[in-house]
């Protein structure tokens, strides 16, 4: 990307050029600052803390210089300095000298490289260096020559030793670079070396190496070219990308990121972005997903599941955090692209952008295609049931743990739509290993989620009250809606619903048998409402005229003709994510993922029973921390539908809710999008319409149940702010929405 400097931008530089300065001088142990240089490397400057630049140095100093590892003449003073002693994942720091503060716009990194030797005082710094921590723009709407930095105002860093850094002597190298002057090449780099000890047992490695000097060159644009008073955020973003910054630092094979021990999984950080058709990767521009991995792992014979994985962005977590998308047969990917995944690439938009309400931003995630026959995933389907589906995704489990050496990780599983049927029952099956180093299971979130007998409790039994709630999006005429009360009446939908739609639960509700031939309720709402809108959805009853394209091909039977390629069915993107080119990508498979010998609407040849009889109660009273949550204008899976279910369902010893869900989800503080906005109007203005009333929540014994307000089938995609609280309150970070 090519910059241009201004006269405006020039003289803001000099007038800074002579002042705020700074140099890293003390160790920080269990709290405490050391003595100036006592455990870091001083410097044999005449000025301690002038910066190293490309062009006009001091001392003639540059970053293609060897004393760029450490400072000029540090490694004279080596003999003298201490090694101070920490164990691996303990957090310590390095302090400015004279407890000076940060004061230029740019990034922080901490590099380590390990003394061949084993003794760092004889160490040069001329082996492999790799990152443990950084720090880039924390906030892209603030200003970006100074606060949208989160190093801005810094007087030290702190930061924590990898878990899985092996014993042995290091030198850790704190740096932070001025980027103030880099549109005349005059990026300003501070940075110093302390001798550290690391004991522990660990045996990790870092999956990037690089080498100092070699880190930089001016030939990168955010060194040479960048001009923070003209560019936007968005420039920033792509030109550290293009740089060794651009990197997730390594934080041990247990945390953040993760070391591959096998072919089958594979690093894929860029993939394409372009909705060109082309198939020709080299045709196509990358766009920086950062760190992630996919592949396929095998289940059994002739059989695998795709995955993808992306560690938590910034501060290391134990919890993993897989998704899967419903179907049954659809492809979890459609979470991944418009979900919940680091980006997000909405219909009408001709390229991912950054997902603020991102998951990953709160835990490590993975997102699965299966069962066998779903997405990318390779094989013939041969489940009859959910227990089935369960033993090939804990065998897949089992596999991708050994893979990245996971262990003793809370696993946390959530998932929409027929993934309500599918998290509570391989949830159960990992119950069954009894095994917490690897299934250590603490919550569950399901959202529009088939819990109970979906045909009759979640769709056909609500579908006329729906209508009466949201009538003006159907715009029906009063002879369908007399036609339609009748029908509800007759057939004794409304006896039944006033009986058992009660808080406290009356009784269990008994099972029905619908007459389809004459109160198919459901289906007449479903066919009539595309009469006065030809682009009714049944996922968001909202939804109008016109379809916007998808890059996913959504719906499929109404996909625009010509239109470019289905993203994941590029070549190029094939590639990236490490799929051969004869596999095919779908958004829901065409045939059925399930074999057994019911092919009802219901069950789609899935034989098993509700997980409302059984194991969803299971899940809820293991855990205590389970949140099932709906849309409010979702037609597929009805709000009032689901509550029905709760109400039949006998969990932590009582039948369903005893009080009927009320408390307002009121988001009144800012929040990721808008914190800039409201504290540049001090709290007023614009955000009246983004903050307030979000949904309804209740909880108890375990269950949380959430509405969301204007959101459809796919609550991530619809209300990303109010999935995030979700997931918050799924990993136990606030104890109410």
């Amino acid at each position: 990307m090519k910059h241009f400097a201004s006269l405006l931008g020039v003289a803001a530089v000099l007038a800074q050029s002579a002042s705020a300065h700074y140099i890293f001088s003390k160790l920080v142990l269990n709290n405490e600052a050391s003595k100036d240089w006592q455990y870091i490397r001083e410097t044999t400057r005449q000025t301690i803390y002038m910066p190293t630049k490309f062009t006009k140095t001091f001392d003639n100093l540059t970053p293609n210089d060897a004393d760029f590892r450490c400072n000029l003449g540090s490694f004279s003073n080596a003999a003298k300095t201490e090694v101070a002693t920490v164990a691996a994942g303990d957090t310590i720091g390095m302090k400015l000298f004279y407890d000076t503060s940060i004061a230029h716009p740019g990034p922080g990194q901490v590099w380590m490289s390990k003394a061949p030797t084993g003794n760092v005082k004889e160490y040069e710094g001329d082996g492999e260096w790799f990152k443990i921590w950084e720090k880039t723009l924390c906030n892209e709407n603030a200003d970006l020559t100074t606060n949208a930095w989160c190093t801005w105002g810094m007087s030290q860093f702190d930061f924590q030793i990898p878990k899985d850094t092996p014993p042995g002597e290091y030198l850790v190298r704190a740096e932070h670079m001025g980027l103030h002057g880099a549109q005349v090449n005059e990026a300003e780099f501070f940075y110093s070396c302390a001798q550290v000890k690391v004991t522990g047992s660990g045996t990790g490695s870092s999956k990037t190496t690089y080498k100092i000097p070699g880190l930089y060159n001016d030939n990168m644009t955010l060194f040479n070219g960048l001009n923070l008073w003209v560019d936007n955020a968005k420039d920033v973003e792509a030109d550290i990308a293009q740089t060794p910054i651009g990197d997730e630092p390594w934080t041990g094979g247990n945390s953040g990121s993760f070391s591959k021990s096998s072919s089958s999984a594979s690093s894929s950080s860029s993939i394409a972005s372009s909705p060109s058709s082309t198939s020709s990767a080299s045709s196509a521009p990358a766009y920086n997903w950062g760190e992630m991995y996919s592949g396929f792992i095998p289940v059994r014979e002739n059989a695998s599941l795709f995955y993808i994985f992306q560690p938590k962005i910034g501060e290391p977590s134990d919890d993993l955090t897989i998704w899967l998308n419903g179907g049954p047969g659809c492809s979890s990917m459609q979470g991944f692209l418009q979900e919940n995944g680091r980006f997000t690439w909405q219909p009408g938009t001709y390229k991912p952008v950054i997902n603020e309400y991102s998951w990953v931003n709160l835990t490590n995630m993975l997102w699965v295609d299966q069962p066998v026959g779903t997405g990318f995933s390779v094989g013939t389907p041969t489940a009859t049931d959910e227990q089935d589906v369960a033993v090939d995704f804990v065998q897949f489990l089992t596999k991708f743990q050994k893979l990245y050496n996971i262990r003793n990780f809370r696993i946390f599983m959530s998932g929409e739509s027929y993934a309500g049927r599918y998290v509570p029952y391989i949830s159960a099956a990992m119950l069954d290993k009894n095994d917490t180093e690897h299934f250590n299971l603490s919550g569950a979130l399901m959202y529009d989620a088939c819990i109970g007998q979906w045909d009759w409790i979640q769709a056909e039994l609500p579908a006329y009250p729906f209508v009466q709630q949201h009538s003006e999006l159907f715009n029906f005429n009063s002879s369908f809606m007399m036609e339609l009360e009748s029908t509800y009446q007759e057939c004794g939908y409304e006896e039944y619903f006033d009986k058992y739609f009660t808080y406290p639960a009356s009784e269990v509700q008994p099972p029905r048998i619908m007459n389809y031939s004459v109160c198919d309720i459901y289906n007449m709402i479903y066919f009539e409402a595309y009469d006065p809108n030809p682009c009714w959805s049944p996922y968001r009853v909202n939804q109008a005229c016109p379809l916007l394209w998808d890059v996913l091909g959504f719906p499929t039977d109404l996909a625009y003709e010509p239109a470019p390629e289905t993203y994941f069915n590029r070549t190029d993107v094939k590639k990236a994510l490490h799929v051969p080119e004869s596999v095919e990508w779908s958004l829901c498979s065409s045939e059925s993922v399930f074999v057994g010998n019911d092919p009802g609407p219901e069950q789609q040849y899935d034989t098993s029973l509700n997980p409302t009889e059984g194991v969803l109660p299971r899940l809820i009273e293991a855990t205590n921390r389970v949140l099932i949550s709906n849309g409010d204008w979702d037609y597929l899976v009805i709000t009032n539908g689901t509550l029905l279910a709760i109400q039949n369902m006998t969990w932590n010893g009582e039948l369903g809710f005893q009080t009927r869900p009320a408390t307002p989800i009121n988001i009144e503080m800012p929040d990721l999008q808008w914190s800039a906005i409201f504290e540049a109007q001090d709290g007023y203005g614009g955000l009246d319409g983004p903050q307030g009333l979000m949904g309804i929540q209740h909880y108890e014994r375990g269950l949380m149940f959430a509405e969301t307000i204007q959101a459809g089938h796919r609550q991530a995609q619809d209300q990303g702010r109010v999935s995030y609280r979700h997931v918050q309150w799924m990993l136990g970070k606030i104890d109410r929405l």
